[in-house]
């Protein structure tokens, strides 16, 4: 048995299924080494910008041009995308269904 299958409902002060708990704790240690892994990526891209910064390249300028393309480029379909939704939205089937849609949602 694990840790948390040994452990009473009682002591945690309400009943969860040991699944759930085992569920949770996989769960929370996977989350947390994803949280490690981004720190780590983050203090590679930081020490990338200070090499390239000391070589004399503004990487801010640099990462503000990429994020601007990056942008340009999610917006190249936006004239069509806006058309269609104006088409689509002109249609009360369309937009029950979706008013149902998002009622099962929440």
């Amino acid at each position: 048995m694990t840790e948390m299958t040994d452990i009473e409902s009682d002591d945690l002060g309400c009943f969860i299924e040991p699944e759930s708990l085992e569920m949770a704790l996989e769960f929370s240690k996977r989350y947390t080494r994803l949280l490690l892994n981004r720190k780590s990526v983050n203090a590679d891209i930081k020490e990338l910008k200070k090499e390239f910064n000391e070589q004399g390249l503004p990487t801010n300028v640099v990462v503000k041009a990429f994020s601007l393309l990056r942008n340009e480029k999610k917006e190249d379909h936006r004239s069509e995308i806006e058309g269609f939704k104006e088409y689509i939205q002109k249609n009360n089937e369309l937009l029950n269904l979706i008013k149902e849609l998002d009622s099962k949602e929440s």
